[in-house]
């Protein structure tokens, strides 16, 4: 594979974030690398509230942007200790910690920017969610399981996935490297 960086374009981007936002155009425009433009990137960088305070922090790229034209606006920053605190709990649903991770970003605009439906770190949750129902609606109307796997397929790219369990295990959790 060849390298596209460019240090003339990269120098335009701004701090880690920019230069997260830089990569991860990069890979995004690469069909050999990602699928419609969907992947996950996020970068570790100090977030500054209205009051001065700098608060460590990790910006995740939102689902629904595409990761060739993402902006930095795609990036939701949300406080690692706030994360590392959720590492404890003995077990989490997926429901939870997406209302976790919600409540947790620290710029709340992250998610309302315009042309997207912003960076939402907690989006795989939701369409699990919405997968879960329409497959349920699905079984309840279908005659026959044939009839069910083309309804389920419909329109749907086949690629390979990991589903979320319901509950995390703490064992799990723990396989996480601690900061110091």
């Amino acid at each position: 594979m060849q390298s596209r960086w460019n240090d003339e374009e990269a120098v335009s981007f701004d701090g880690p974030i920019g230069a997260c936002v830089y990569c991860t155009r990069l890979i995004g425009s690469d069909p050999s690398l990602v699928l419609h433009g969907g992947g996950n990137s996020s970068v570790k960088a100090p977030y500054v509230d209205v009051t001065g305070r700098r608060v460590d922090a990790i910006y995740v790229k939102g689902s629904g942007w595409d990761m060739g034209t993402i902006a930095t606006a795609g990036f939701a920053p949300l406080p690692i200790d706030r994360l590392r605190n959720l590492l404890d709990l003995e077990s989490l649903s997926d429901l939870d910690m997406a209302r976790e991770l919600d409540a947790a970003r620290l710029d709340p605009s992250a998610s309302d920017t315009a042309g997207a439906r912003g960076a939402d770190p907690l989006v795989a949750s939701r369409s699990e969610e919405r997968r879960r129902r329409r497959i349920r609606s699905m079984r309840a109307t279908a005659r026959t399981s044939s009839e069910r796997r083309r309804r389920l397929w419909r329109g749907a790219v086949r690629q390979p996935r990991t589903t979320p369990t319901d509950r995390m295990p703490a064992g799990r959790c723990s396989d996480f490297p601690r900061a110091p």
